[in-house]
């Protein structure tokens, strides 16, 4: 008897109900588990599992046998009270899962409560309350509030730190004398962040040359500060990133350190880490280095700020500013003739009023101000991987994988379906020349969002294989050690401090988990508050219409991207259509709407219970 080839790791489920496993195997690299082959999985769990069919869109399989739990205890939303208990709903279980909470009392609908899982059977998952309903109980769904302090505990994100990690910091901070410090505290220095940023990993000075430009990136020296195997830093390993929520953040350091000691902050001499970079009239670099500097930031500006300045053309600052925009265009030209992608749209961002209510948007733009500050930081990272292989042979590199090419082409099949002239198998270049071709801002917002989907996740890594997405062959992650722990580790490398972590590849997976875990924190958060802006809006007007563009035809429903802000809706009620070759035809009027058709859509109502919206299509746009 054939022995079956079972595939292990750590189980992704959604929350409409399916799964995914991501494996090392070229061969399979994904398989997909429909609900029903779950048995009892949840999201994290490492599982084996065997594939039972290989289809035009992947591998489908089931699970064989669950090794490890990833969550002894998780987070529920009580959903109905029943006989014997209650019935709830967990993310991290899928919307499909039926699960039953026992022996509890006092507790009501929509309360969060802090669960531990006790036994499965087909029909149902059976919990219990971790301690009694009083301390179990994290807040009311219905409170704003208790948002983030659900998703914190739901995805373990460390937040308050030890007393010992408190006392470590009460010891005085004395720079070693064997340390050389090139003092820049001279040259004029500004730093460029968003209006609630707190922690100021990067600051920046120009001058003008015959040559061209001088250009100084300097970075906060967190090595100089949070040293190998101290209390700090094996904490700041396990988080191994801040995790930014909408409206707060759960820092990576000691507050004390992030936004005080740390951080570059104006008129504040700050020790820092500078790289000196020489480039010519063209844009073309020179020579460059890099070394340890102290520095006295001029100016702390936001980006509006930023662009005021540069807008009318006068301020203190507006040669600086001047001189980085010059400097920034020559580079973000030299970027795309190297084959970089421009996947850069305006964000919508929500405003949240004391209680952590959603009750308006902003829309930032991507201006010419981000765009020099990530050009700066990208250079310096880049210089920084070029050392670390040629003269460290080793580091920490940020790897960006090619898409595989049936993705390149279904997302070309994708485009044409919107009416673009995109060939099979596009280029790199070509790609650069559709991307900006796109004045259809809808579709750009829905392009862009489908490509970025489409490529692979940029992950750390021991070995270098280049970054696709910036089309470069040396990257790694230097300019953010306040809120990244790799940028600290290549600090460690760079500068041959405290011999930084032996097993690199290990800490490199490390770091990938923690910052996937983060985001999935923070994108349960931003959903949340997405959901409550919705419900916002309804309570103001509930004829109110929204422009939406349909991004996939299924049997089950339509899924379209709302104009207001990037949600997706997804729509069941197909009664009066009927779905012909991927159109979505009115039965009556025969109007036909295919992938990329613009619509009308009518919010019905949201549902917090089970973090959901329900709408219908309306007479489409005139």
């Amino acid at each position: 008897m054939t022995k079956k080839k079972l595939y292990e790791g750590q189980i992704l489920v959604n929350r409409k109900g399916f799964a995914f496993l991501d494996v090392k195997d070229k061969d399979v690299i994904s398989i997909f588990i429909p609900y029903g082959s779950l048995k009892g999985c949840m999201n994290g769990d490492t599982v084996q599992v065997e594939i039972v069919k290989r289809s035009n869109k992947g591998y489908e399989g089931v699970v064989h046998k669950i090794i490890k739990r990833k969550h002894k205890n998780i987070v529920c939303i009580i959903t109905q009270k029943v006989k014997n208990g209650y019935y709830c709903y967990s993310p991290l279980l899928g919307s499909r899962a039926k699960v039953l909470l026992k022996h509890t009392k006092f507790l009501n609908k929509g309360d969060r409560i802090l669960c531990r899982f006790k036994k499965y059977n087909s029909k149902t998952r059976i919990f219990h309350v971790t301690s009694n309903s009083k301390n179990g109980l994290i807040g009311s769904v219905y409170d704003p509030k208790s948002d983030i302090k659900s998703a914190m505990i739901t995805y373990n994100i460390r937040d308050e730190f030890s007393e010992d990690i408190k006392e470590e910091l009460k010891k005085d901070i004395i720079e070693p004398s064997s340390k050389i410090r090139k003092d820049l505290t001279g040259i004029r220095t500004i730093t460029i962040d968003p209006p609630d940023a707190k922690d100021y990993d990067d600051a920046l000075s120009i001058t003008r040359t015959k040559t061209g430009y001088t250009l100084y990136v300097h970075i906060a020296d967190v090595s100089h500060f949070v040293k190998t195997k101290s209390k700090i830093d094996k904490e700041a390993s396990l988080r191994g990133n801040s995790t930014y929520f909408l409206g707060r953040c759960s820092p990576m350091l000691p507050v004390k350190l992030s936004n005080d000691l740390c951080s570059l902050v104006e008129n504040k001499e700050r020790m820092t880490v500078t790289v000196e970079m020489h480039f010519n009239k063209s844009a073309k670099l020179q020579k460059s280095s890099i070394y340890r500097s102290k520095i006295k930031s001029d100016k702390r500006l936001t980006y509006r700020e930023a662009m005021d300045i540069l807008d009318k053309g006068k301020g203190k600052f507006y040669d600086d500013l001047l001189q980085l925009k010059e400097l920034a265009l020559l580079l973000l030209k030299e970027k795309e003739q190297r084959g970089s992608v421009p996947l850069d749209t305006e964000e919508v961002r929500l405003i949240l009023d004391n209680s952590e209510n959603p009750i308006d948007t902003e829309i930032i733009n991507y201006d010419i101000t981000h765009q020099m500050v990530e050009m700066f930081m990208i250079k310096a990272n880049e210089i920084v991987a070029k050392q670390l292989s040629s003269k460290i042979k080793r580091g920490i590199y940020r790897v960006h994988e090619k898409p595989d090419e049936n993705t390149i082409r279904a997302f070309a099949s994708f485009a044409r379906k919107l009416g673009y002239n995109l060939s099979e198998e596009p280029t790199q270049h070509e790609l650069i020349k559709f991307f900006s071709s796109i004045e259809d801002k809808t579709h750009m917002t829905i392009l862009t969002t489908k490509f970025i989907r489409s490529m692979k996740m940029a992950i750390y890594s021991e070995e270098n294989h280049g970054h696709f997405g910036l089309a470069l062959q040396f990257y790694t992650h230097f300019t953010s050690p306040i809120r990244r722990y790799s940028d600290l580790i290549v600090h460690r490398l760079l500068l041959n401090e405290d011999n930084p972590k032996d097993n690199l590849a290990d800490l490199a997976d490390s770091l990938c988990k923690t910052e996937r875990n983060s985001f999935k924190a923070e994108m349960e958060v931003l959903n949340q508050k997405q959901l409550r802006y919705l419900q916002h809006l309804f309570n103001n007007d509930k004829n109110k219409i929204y422009p939406a563009v349909i991004s996939k035809i299924s049997k089950r429903g339509i899924y379209c991207d709302l104009s207001l802000f990037q949600y997706e809706c997804f729509i069941t009620d197909l009664s009066d259509f009927n779905i012909r070759n991927q159109d979505l035809i009115h039965n009556k009027t025969l109007e036909t709407f295919s992938i990329g058709s613009k619509i009308n859509l009518q919010l019905l109502g949201t549902d917090l219970l089970f973090m959901n919206s329900k709408w219908k299509m309306v007479d489409p746009p005139t």
